[in-house]
């Protein structure tokens, strides 16, 4: 296996003593589904430091070194079906997203492929759009994003 490989955990019963192994806290095991879909994950939070190349810094809302907490699912298996057959916005971006039940929007952070790491599963991280304006993932793009409702139910 490459060295990229330890960045990524390969199966559900070693999820969550790898991410606490990686500085995570509040991990808790659940099983995330939307639409029909549903996948083994772990909810987590991990803080971090901002960097000047920030936008929160850029644009004068945070200082570098200040920190934050991020939270995510980090989920294992295939991506969304959603997900796949969404289209694009005029930046790139998937214009879909995975509302929960408190109304927040989660949207695919980043995903691997057993190709992109060999001899691991594939997965994906969600975390959730929260903002200091309070803006919506979609308010500033070209298309509406879909929304396709997420729970989390613990394991």
């Amino acid at each position: 296996m490459s060295g990229r490989s330890k960045l990524y955990a390969a199966s559900a019963a070693d999820l969550e003593q790898w991410l606490v192994a990686q500085r995570c806290h509040d991990v808790s095991m659940v099983t995330v589904t939307i639409g029909n879909q549903s996948w083994d994950a772990a909810l987590y939070s991990q803080a971090h430091t901002y960097d000047a190349a920030m936008d929160a810094c850029v644009r004068g809302h945070k200082k570098p070194g200040d920190t934050y907490v991020r939270t995510g699912l980090y989920c294992l298996g295939v991506l969304p079906r959603a997900w796949l057959k969404a289209k694009r916005d005029s930046v790139g971006a998937k214009c879909v997203c995975f509302p929960a039940a408190d109304g927040t929007d989660w949207y695919v952070a980043t995903y691997w492929t057993p190709s992109d790491i060999r001899g691991l599963a594939e997965g994906f991280i969600l975390c959730p759009w929260a903002i200091e304006s309070g803006e919506r993932i979609d308010d500033r793009t070209s298309r509406p994003y879909i929304r396709v409702p997420m729970t989390t139910v613990p394991r």
